[in-house]
């Protein structure tokens, strides 16, 4: 079999790089020995061609990669924080805001739908609605969903303050 066409090893089809590149096929080989394999000297002199020796040197990554990897991470949390964390946080300080100052005559929708006017506020956490004539019920003020209509506000010294 031709050395310069192909070897098979095992089933396995394989080229001596003579058959591909033109200044191995220049070379002569050793010849006695065993499927014309080249000596040993002559493989490391190949194994370092001078095109191993003109390729740059791999560049260690530096801050300018890590900040480009990071940049577009960045700009997605920004949008996700002007477009969703910063309305909720608004809604939430409405929401807050309105629990806070309902009163009494506020007339209000339960987060259960019941709506009622708000006879009496019993504490912090607590009011008593009036939702029909002389039917009164206590709810958790933490259950209002909206306050339809605002009452006027009292204009004389509230209960407990001087």
């Amino acid at each position: 079999m031709n050395e310069m066409a192909c070897n098979s090893h095992r089933g396995i089809a394989f080229t001596w790089p003579e058959a591909i590149f033109a200044r191995h096929a220049r070379r002569n080989r050793p010849g006695g020995r065993v499927g014309g394999l080249p000596s040993p000297e002559s493989r490391k002199k190949d194994l370092f061609t001078s095109a191993f020796a003109q390729a740059p040197a791999p560049a260690a990554p530096g801050a300018f990669d890590a900040l480009a990897y990071m940049v577009p991470f960045a700009i997605i949390i920004g949008i996700v924080y002007i477009l969703v964390i910063r309305p909720q946080r608004r809604r939430e300080k409405q929401q807050a805001d309105m629990l806070k100052n309902v009163r009494r005559g506020d007339i209000v929708v339960m987060s259960g739908g019941l709506i009622g006017k708000v006879s009496r506020v019993v504490d912090d956490h607590e009011l008593e609605l009036e939702i029909a004539p002389n039917v009164r019920v206590r709810a958790a003020r933490a259950m209002i969903s909206d306050v339809r209509a605002k009452s006027e506000p009292v204009k004389g010294p509230v209960k407990g303050q001087a």
